[in-house]
């Protein structure tokens, strides 16, 4: 046994040549027996006792090595050592358990998280068929913005159109999804991050076409109606006008699905007429975020900035999207109006 948390100190030194001894002497018994090395290090990972800097090393040197010695899958893979099966079957259940962990520091639920969209990219799902489960049920219970944060890295990088469609990972998302959209329990932050892990969901089926099969079709059509009827109910609900930064960035992911259902879905998917219901919602919301730029461009902080900057935007390309309409000529005239306001600088732009 070797002393993971002393060799991780010098692997930190500020002195070059204990640095690369330090290194030298890692991959020299990961490649004598690898399994005993990472054990050592998410254990180091995991304990609380231990520094900040030493734990969050010890996940990067992990996110190295397992490239190297996880399974030949990788192409890095050196092939003079392998992890056996019984200790991946605990390193990723304490990763899982570190990214899911909402007390943890961020620096190391980030860590443990891009660990475990690493692994899952080659595991998942014949060696590690209970990932999205565990991570569905965090969501469920909870809301848990680290589950629907992984979920979303998992996406980018694991699910395939095979998964999402054949599988049933899709369906099971969009539950997800509309139950944290339709939940009095969930925060403005637990919407945003269903809205982001929608728009995964709407990528997905944006390849569904008229040579697509039946149950991709399907899927698509019904979830697509059911996602523009939340919408529809969600803008509608909210107060007249909305200022806060979480609200102004769920209406902006809001208006960005349209535009991208307008623009990339076939007709056959999603019916023209399904936006119409659409038009005295945008033009309401148009007003207002005119109006609430006009508050904050002077005495707001930067992020307030970009979030009425976002919604602003996304309202506009969805408005630019809707060519088929034939606005009255009030409705033009509102849109001008609405522009000439968003189009006002704050004084520090006007003196630089």
């Amino acid at each position: 046994m070797f002393d993971a948390p002393s060799l991780i100190l010098e692997a930190q030194s500020p002195l070059d040549n204990v640095r690369k001894s330090s290194e030298e002497r890692l991959l020299q018994m990961c490649d004598e027996d690898s399994s005993q090395v990472f054990v050592q290090f998410v254990q180091v990972a995991a304990d609380t006792q231990q520094e900040l800097p030493s734990r969050q090393f010890a996940l990067l040197t992990l996110r190295k090595l397992v490239t190297m010695y996880w399974t030949p899958g990788f192409e890095s893979f050196r092939g003079t050592s392998t992890v056996k099966l019984e200790a991946r079957g605990m390193i990723r259940d304490v990763l899982l358990q570190l990214c899911l962990d909402e007390h943890q520091p961020s620096k190391i639920r980030n860590g443990a998280s891009y660990a475990v969209v690493q692994i899952s990219a080659v595991d998942f799902p014949d060696q590690w068929p209970e990932l999205l489960n565990i991570v569905y049920n965090a969501i469920m219970k909870s809301h848990s913005l680290a589950a629907m944060k992984l979920l979303n890295e998992i996406y980018d990088d694991v699910i395939s159109e095979e998964m999402f469609f054949e599988e049933g990972i899709g369906f099971e998302t969009l539950k997800i999804v509309f139950h944290v959209m339709n939940s009095y329990d969930a925060n403005w932050e637990a919407k945003v991050a269903a809205l982001n892990l929608l728009h995964c969901c709407i990528l997905q089926m944006s390849t569904v076409n008229g040579s697509s099969t039946t149950k991709r079709k399907e899927l698509t059509v019904e979830a697509c109606k059911e996602i523009l009827q939340m919408w529809v109910n969600f803008l509608t609900t909210q107060n007249k006008t909305i200022s806060e930064t979480l609200q102004l960035m769920a209406g902006a992911k809001i208006y960005q699905g349209l535009t991208l259902l307008k623009n990339e879905f076939s007709k056959k998917i999603v019916a023209p007429d399904m936006y119409h219901q659409f038009r005295t919602i945008v033009m309401r919301d148009l007003e207002n975020a005119s109006q609430i730029y006009m508050q904050m461009v002077e005495n707001s902080s930067q992020d307030q900035l970009d979030a009425i900057n976002e919604y602003a935007v996304n309202i506009l390309e969805f408005l630019s999207s809707l060519c088929d309409v034939r606005f009255t000529e009030e409705e033009l005239q509102t849109v001008l109006r609405c522009l000439s306001r968003l189009c006002c600088l704050n004084q520090d732009t006007v003196d630089s």
